[in-house]
Formats: structure tokens, C-alpha cells, sequence
């Protein structure tokens, strides 16, 4: 968590243990968590934290999304930071929690076994064009939850003897 200003932004992202994230349409997700902006809309929101990523010379390109279910600002960060992709939301916790829940999860006996199956799926649906929600496919999240689900009621869970 940082802090500045009353502003909060909580990191969601679910390779935080010091993992790199997969080189296959991964992501950092943010938080910013503000009562300040509740009087504002919010695609004026999501514009003035673009204008302000690009000002700062943090992000070289950005797109508001003020009509996805969850609004957000994605953009990528400047090479000088490591041009990785980021999305950005308002007031929602949900990434958070759900970064906490997979990080209990993963600490199961199987999870580096979890891990390389998530790994080797989410590069077949990558190479495939399967992993845009939009587009029917799937997101890291359900992906994540069906390879635990699998681990977790099949016999593959369990080490073999």
C-alpha cells in the first residue's frame, strides 16, 4: 500500500510475492481508494487520472474504460518504469480481496504444480485470442479459480506414492 495525500492505492496484483508476471497479456492492478471524488462523474474521473499519468511522464499511452462494469483507466507505463501495463480503478476492493484469497490458496502443497498449469493454460488461451473477457473468453481470475478447483477435487491434487 502507498499512501499520499489521502489517496490510497492498494496493489492487486496476484504475483506480488516477487514473481515476474507472465510475458502473456499480464497486468499490474490498482486500487485508488478516495472519498473525494464521490461528487464528480465518473468519466471525468477516470480522464483527470489520465491526464495526470501522461503529465507525470509515468505512463506513455492511456485509455479510459468509463463503461466496463468495473470503470477503469488502463495504461502503460513509460519505458523508464518497465513499460508494463496497469489497470486502474475507483473505489473498489475487490482485486484486493481477491489477491488475498489466491495468496491463501497458493498455499497448498500442489500450488507450484497450480501454478505451471496456469501458466501453460493461459499461454494456450493466449495464443488462441481466449483470455479478452469481451470477447468470451476467459479472465485471470476464473482462470485462476478453475485450476484450483481442479487441484482441489481431483487426485491430482494429492502427491502420488
Amino acid at each position: 500500500m502507498l499512501g499520499a495525500g489521502g489517496v490510497v492505492i492498494n496493489d492487486a496484483w496476484t504475483t506480488a510475492d516477487g514473481h515476474p508476471p507472465p510475458p502473456t497479456h499480464s497486468d499490474l492492478d490498482l486500487s485508488i481508494t478516495t472519498n473525494r471524488i464521490y461528487s464528480l462523474p465518473t468519466p471525468q474521473v477516470l480522464d483527470m487520472l489520465s491526464t495526470a499519468l501522461i503529465a507525470s511522464s509515468f505512463a506513455s499511452k492511456t485509455r479510459t474504460v468509463p463503461d466496463a462494469r468495473v470503470p477503469i483507466v488502463k495504461f502503460t507505463t513509460a519505458t523508464s518504469y518497465g513499460a508494463f501495463d496497469a489497470d486502474v480503478s475507483l473505489n473498489t476492493d475487490n482485486g484486493t480481496r481477491g489477491a488475498a484469497v489466491m495468496q491463501e490458496l497458493l498455499k497448498a502443497e500442489w500450488s507450484e504444480r497450480a501454478r505451471a498449469l496456469l501458466f501453460a493454460v493461459k499461454l494456450f488461451l493466449v495464443g488462441r485470442g481466449m483470455m479478452d473477457v469481451k470477447q468470451g473468453g476467459l479472465g485471470g481470475m476464473s482462470l485462476f479459480c478453475m485450476v484450483v478447483s481442479y487441484f482441489q477435487v481431483s487426485k491430482s491434487g494429492e502427491r502420488r506414492r
